[in-house]
């Protein structure tokens, strides 16, 4: 289980983070993980909607497959290019969910 927790940052630390995609939160955990010699947990993320396991999708991977869309022309398709298992977290909803069941409920919103 996580803890929220409110931190303090220089803003020019948060601007380079937002810039590079970094989570923030992750890197705070990893810091206190290694200060504290605690090792790493390998944790199971399952899809919340098809319970498909899959692997957390890093921000270089994202960063990686917007590239391939744009010098393709096809801005805003980047998920195309993403594999279909790794997980997105839905910070709105608090879900795991894999790019195959986001590509596809995207289609049913773009289809209404």
């Amino acid at each position: 289980m996580k803890a929220h927790l409110n931190v303090s940052v220089e803003n020019e630390f948060v601007e380079k983070a937002k810039e590079n995609r970094w989570n923030i939160s992750q890197i705070a955990e990893d810091a206190i993980r290694d200060k504290i010699n605690a090792p790493k947990v390998e944790e199971v993320l399952v899809c919340e909607f098809c319970n498909e396991k899959g692997e957390r999708e890093t921000a270089e991977e994202v960063i990686e497959c917007e590239k391939k869309a744009k010098s393709e022309q096809k801005e805003g398709q980047a998920l195309s290019y993403s594999n279909p298992t790794s997980l997105t977290w839905l910070d709105n909803y608090q879900q795991w969910i894999c790019n195959k069941c986001l590509k596809t409920a995207i289609s049913k919103i773009n289809l209404q």
